[in-house]
C-alpha cells in the first residue's frame, strides 16, 4: 500500500511539472544582439554598446564579458557599474565592459585597453524559471587601433 501511495504521489508531481510548464520560450527562438556590431576606436577610448533580446517571454537577466577573459574573480572582464574595484588592463589586458544588471535593453561601456588589436565583447541574456533557465549570446569583434 505504501508503495502505491509514494507512485502516486511521484506520477502527479510529475504531471503537475509538465502541466505548469516552466514559462520559458525555446532555446532556439531567443535571440541576442549587440548594437553597433563591429565598433572600431582607438585604443585608450571607450564604445557604448547596446544588448538586446527578442523571442523572451519575460523581461532577460543581461550579463556583458570579455569572451578572451580567463576570469578575474569570475567577472570575465564585465562589471557591473557598482563594482568595478577591479575593473583595469591589468586584470583585463584585453580591455573589460561595465554595465547596469537591472537594465534591458542593456547599455555597457567598452574601455579598450591600450594595445592595438581585435577583441569579443559578449552580451548574454538569460530567463529564469523555478526549473530551469534560458540563454542567448551575441558577440561582436572590437576593433582597436593604434
Amino acid at each position: 500500500m505504501w508503495i502505491r501511495i509514494c507512485a502516486v504521489f511521484a506520477v502527479s508531481t510529475i504531471c503537475l511539472w509538465a502541466a505548469c510548464g516552466s514559462g520559458l520560450p525555446g532555446s532556439s527562438s531567443v535571440v541576442a544582439t549587440i548594437n553597433p556590431p563591429n565598433p572600431t576606436l582607438a585604443a585608450g577610448a571607450t564604445v557604448a554598446l547596446t544588448g538586446n533580446g527578442t523571442g523572451f517571454t519575460q523581461t532577460p537577466l543581461p550579463q556583458w564579458q570579455m569572451q578572451e577573459s580567463t576570469s578575474v574573480a569570475n567577472e570575465h572582464c564585465g562589471f557591473l557599474v557598482t563594482s568595478t574595484s577591479q575593473a583595469n588592463f591589468t586584470n583585463c589586458p584585453m580591455g573589460y565592459v561595465t554595465y547596469d544588471p537591472n537594465k534591458f535593453p542593456s547599455i555597457a561601456t567598452y574601455y579598450a585597453p591600450p594595445t592595438a588589436g581585435i577583441y569579443h565583447v559578449q552580451f548574454i541574456a538569460t530567463q529564469f524559471s523555478t526549473f530551469d533557465h534560458v540563454s542567448a549570446t551575441a558577440t561582436t569583434p572590437v576593433t582597436v587601433t593604434p
